[in-house]
């Protein structure tokens, strides 16, 4: 698959993906990282075996300032929002069948961002 995209602004937006999947782990889980094309557009999936984000919560993590993590800042998925938005796509949160969550990226393949 050939998706035209900014590649600072993407390796930013799965680096942190990968990073939360890994806190959600704690280290001792399983990630995974799919790609696939359906029709005109691509999807990214993140999936973790952590404990998954619970559905009310699923609209708040990409607010600003939002985050359920002690230490944490609410910039992170925020990012990740915006950096799909750059690329005409999308980003949304699933339940995985990893048992955790799985955040899905969409883009368009005729995207002009590049």
């Amino acid at each position: 698959i050939t998706v035209p995209l900014h590649p600072p602004i993407f390796q930013h937006l799965l680096l942190n993906l990968l990073l939360n999947a890994a806190d959600a782990t704690q280290g001792e889980g399983r990630i995974e990282v799919k790609l696939r094309q359906e029709r005109s557009s691509a999807f990214l999936d993140v999936h973790d075996s952590g404990p998954g984000i619970p559905p009310e919560e699923r609209d708040r993590i990409f607010d600003p300032f939002y985050s359920t993590k002690p230490n944490g800042q609410g910039l992170g998925l925020l990012s990740v929002k915006a950096s799909a938005q750059m690329h005409r796509g999308r980003v949304v949160v699933l339940e995985s069948p990893l048992g955790g969550a799985c955040f899905r990226v969409s883009l368009p393949l005729d995207n002009p961002a590049a």
